[in-house]
């Protein structure tokens, strides 16, 4: 995260020399922010697994979401 913040102040800068403030911002903001933003999800993702002390038992029932591609499989099989 640090990385990515320290690009912007690095690209504010040097871009500054030439662009004009709203020139740098939008290109900021469509070459590093997306970046920015999934950094901070990772980061946030990462340590909320962190925060995981104990694990499910297994077996783990699958994704709610992977389980209606398993159920029209086995419909599809019989």
């Amino acid at each position: 995260m640090d990385g990515l913040k320290s690009l912007v102040r690095r690209a504010i800068s040097a871009l500054g020399e030439i662009y004009d403030d709203s020139t740098v911002y939008e290109w900021i903001e469509e070459k590093i922010y997306p970046q920015l933003l999934r950094m901070e999800k990772f980061y946030n993702q990462t340590m909320e697994i962190q925060k995981l002390r104990v694990w499910p038992r297994r077996p783990i029932k699958p994704d709610v979401g992977l389980q209606r591609f398993i159920d029209k499989t086995n419909d599809e099989e019989e």
